[in-house]
């Protein structure tokens, strides 16, 4: 349940990792905030969570890449006591040669620069009230090297070392930062790349995430901070 911490800003809210979260979320007991690029995510959000008060979920919309977008949204929030950064990309894999450099910027800014503003944001504030919780996701490729899959994974190792810079920087405040690094999620549209249900079996489940999400802004995790959680025990390293 959450405790002391009440209200939670959620990017990428509508994907499906998303709603698996936000629907745990929602039965812990958090005011969720779902930060959505436009007013048709909004729309069809709305449909997965009909029955929802505006205290209990509330929608945001903008740029997660944009400094005022996100200024924007945090100040609606009225007070942003935990971030979960679920919002990213992955635009294909390609040798050195074969990759193109607007790629590179894509996935940089989906994956990198959506961290540091959204984290340069919320991060003084939870200081500030001397308690605070952010938790990101990073991707089994930024910790275990996979040929060919050299942007993603450096943009997701990116982000890793910026979450893991804020678990250092709000140590001393109560503020907590860490990751999850899943390989394949299981969603439904990851499901048609796998080549057999038993393939599609070893991935790892949104609602296996979202648990562990919870866990990690609740106040039972209160003592885990820094930390990278690797979530693939059935994909060989």
């Amino acid at each position: 349940m959450a405790d002391k911490i009440k209200n939670v800003l959620v990017t990428g809210a509508d994907g499906g990792l998303g709603i698996p979260v936000v629907s745990q979320l929602l039965r812990d007991g958090w005011h969720v905030f779902a930060f959505l690029h436009n007013d048709k995510k909004v729309d069809a959000m709305r449909k997965e969570f009909p029955r929802q008060s505006e205290d209990q979920l509330s929608f945001l919309t903008g740029d997660i890449t944009d400094m005022q977008d996100i200024e924007n949204a945090v100040r609606e929030t009225g007070s942003t006591d935990a971030l979960v950064h679920l919002a990213g990309g992955f635009k294909g894999a390609a040798t050195f040669s074969d990759h193109d450099p607007n790629v590179f910027d894509q996935m940089f800014d989906l994956n990198v620069r959506s961290a540091f503003l959204l984290i340069r944001t919320v991060l003084p504030m939870m200081k500030e009230k001397q308690t605070g919780a952010i938790v990101t996701i990073g991707a089994r490729p930024a910790l275990h090297v996979i040929a060919e899959n050299a942007v993603y994974a450096a943009s997701k190792a990116a982000l890793i070392h910026l979450t893991l810079a804020a678990a250092e920087e709000g140590r001393s405040c109560h503020v907590r930062a860490n990751v999850i690094a899943p390989a394949v999620i299981r969603t439904e549209a990851n499901a048609k790349w796998a080549a057999s249900t038993k393939e599609l079996e070893k991935w790892t489940s949104p609602e296996d995430i979202a648990q562990t999400i919870s866990w990690l802004i609740s106040d039972a995790g209160s003592a885990v901070t820094g930390t990278v959680i690797p979530m693939y025990h059935l994909i060989k390293t």
